[in-house]
C-alpha cells in the first residue's frame, strides 16, 4: 500500500515536472482589448457615428416628451370645464400617446444596440485577426487579455496593446 502511494506521488511530481517544463518553454503575450477599443482610431469613429445617431434619437425623444407635457398642460387648463366623456377621452389619448412613446423609447435603445454591434463586430474581428498575427510574429503560443494577468516578469515586454493600436489605425 505504502509503495503504491509512493509510486502515485512519483509519477505525479514526474508529471507536474514535465508541465512546468512545458510551461516554461510557451510564450505568452498579452493585450488590453478595452485600450484598443478606446485609442484606435476606427473605433473611434465608429463611436462618433454611434454618438450622433444616438444624439438624433435624443431629439426625436425630447420631442414626444414635449408632445406629452403639452398634452398635461392642455389638459390642466381644460379640466374644470370637461365632462367627464371628455375627460375620459383626454385621459385615454394621453395614455395611448405614452404608451407610444415608451414603445419608441424600447425600440430606439434596441436600434441603438443592433447599429452598435454591427459597427463594433467587423471591428473587433479584424483587431482579432492582428492579434493573431503580431502573436504569429512575435511567436507567442498564447496571448491573454491584460486584465487577466497578475504578474508576469518584464511585462512590458510582451504587452501587444500598441502593435494592435498601430496596425489598426493603418
Amino acid at each position: 500500500m505504502r509503495a503504491t502511494i509512493l509510486g502515485l506521488l512519483a509519477a505525479t511530481m514526474v508529471l507536474a515536472g514535465a508541465n512546468t517544463a512545458l510551461a516554461q518553454k510557451q510564450k505568452v503575450g498579452y493585450v488590453y482589448l478595452e485600450v484598443i477599443r478606446a485609442t484606435a482610431q476606427p473605433y473611434k469613429d465608429a463611436g462618433a457615428k454611434l454618438q450622433l445617431l444616438a444624439t438624433e434619437r435624443q431629439k426625436a425623444g425630447a420631442k414626444l416628451q414635449m408632445e406629452l407635457q403639452q398634452m398635461q398642460q392642455n389638459y390642466a387648463k381644460q379640466e374644470k370645464i370637461l365632462t367627464e366623456a371628455a375627460k375620459q377621452k383626454k385621459m385615454q389619448d394621453f395614455q395611448a400617446k405614452q404608451e407610444s412613446y415608451l414603445k419608441w423609447v424600447n425600440a430606439t435603445k434596441q436600434e441603438l444596440a443592433l447599429e452598435e454591434a454591427k459597427a463594433i463586430k467587423p471591428l473587433d474581428k479584424r483587431a482579432l485577426n492582428l492579434i493573431k498575427k503580431i502573436a504569429a510574429e512575435k511567436k507567442y503560443d498564447l496571448v491573454l487579455d491584460g486584465n487577466a494577468v497578475a504578474y508576469m516578469t518584464d511585462m512590458d515586454k510582451f504587452n501587444i496593446t500598441d502593435d494592435v493600436v498601430k496596425a489598426l489605425n493603418q
